[in-house]
């Protein structure tokens, strides 16, 4: 496994296939269309959206290689080509743009956060770069622009089947790779529910708390670039304040951290902001956004 990538927990793995019934193809010849797809959409030839920053876009290079399969300069076969282009059509390189974008939030986020003085331990920076590589992965890519698509749509009440195999494939197999969520920690019931009778801080007592700080920030990325970036101001307190329910997916322990965090947070921002000068230095650094800490 890639070294920017995770392994399940001890009794998960991860999905495997031998087809795509959305495709109707073997997976194999899935995979060596999606590296070239990637490889295409770093180099600007397919899709928009592609990271600019050369460390992000080796790390992602270097994950489609790992992953997806490196087939150098191999020509694509003409099944391969018919691939290719059904996944233009489901919005893979949308899906992937989305990714980065998310991505390129979290770490804004990740910056912020140190700059009006929360400090992380020094895991974290680590976790930050590999936050969401797997989406990148042929596990996960389909389900994503199924779902997703280019980020211009929510959640799809899905009602085709290979779609709907597509999603739980996805989802079962984000989970199992990526810590910073609790559903990686909390074992699967016959129900179908999560055992969260022990929290992620006790379950990995060497690095959870880093898991559920990087859970605190995906959650702060993702609700300012798809709720908050369409306000005429970027509210900060707005922002810290998560809704309850996103707080469900959280075992009690691990529940009363987060809002503990995020209470830390919010009091850390106000006297941050509370100096103009830096309300200023912030002016549009979410996308031409203004971060502005202001009561409701």
């Amino acid at each position: 496994m890639n070294s920017l990538l995770y392994e399940p927990r001890e009794g998960v793995e991860f999905s495997k296939r031998s087809e795509v019934p959305l495709l109707k193809v073997r997976y194999s010849v899935f995979q060596t269309a999606l590296f070239c797809m990637i490889a295409d959409w770093l180099k600007g030839k397919v899709g928009i959206g592609a990271p600019t920053e050369e460390t992000v876009r080796g790390d992602v290079s270097e994950v489609n290689s790992a992953v997806n399969g490196d087939i150098q300069d191999k020509i694509l076969d003409e099944e391969s080509k018919c691939v290719y282009d059904e996944m233009v059509k489901i919005k893979v390189p949308g899906h992937l743009k989305v990714a980065t974008s998310h991505r390129r939030w979290l770490r804004l986020t990740y910056e912020l956060l140190l700059k009006i003085g929360v400090r992380f331990s020094d895991k974290m920076s680590d976790l930050v770069r590999r936050h969401d590589l797997s989406k990148y992965t042929h596990r996960e890519v389909l389900g994503y622009a199924v779902m997703f698509g280019d980020g211009s749509i929510d959640w799809r009440q899905l009602e085709i089947e290979a779609e709907k195999i597509e999603w739980d494939n996805t989802l079962h197999n984000h989970y199992a790779g990526n810590p910073h969520h609790p559903e990686y920690f909390y074992p699967l019931l016959e129900d179908g529910k999560r055992d969260k009778s022990v929290p992620m801080l006790k379950l990995d007592p060497e690095n959870g708390k880093d898991f559920v700080d990087e859970s605190i920030i995906d959650m702060l990325a993702a609700r300012g670039e798809r709720v908050l970036a369409k306000d005429p101001e970027f509210n900060v307190k707005k922002w810290l304040d998560i809704e309850e329910r996103y707080l469900f997916r959280y075992a009690n322990e691990d529940k009363m951290y987060v809002k503990e965090c995020l209470k830390k947070y919010e009091e850390m921002a106000e006297e941050f902001f509370s100096a103009e000068e830096n309300v200023k230095r912030f002016d549009g650094y979410f996308d031409s956004r203004h971060v502005v800490f202001k009561p409701y």
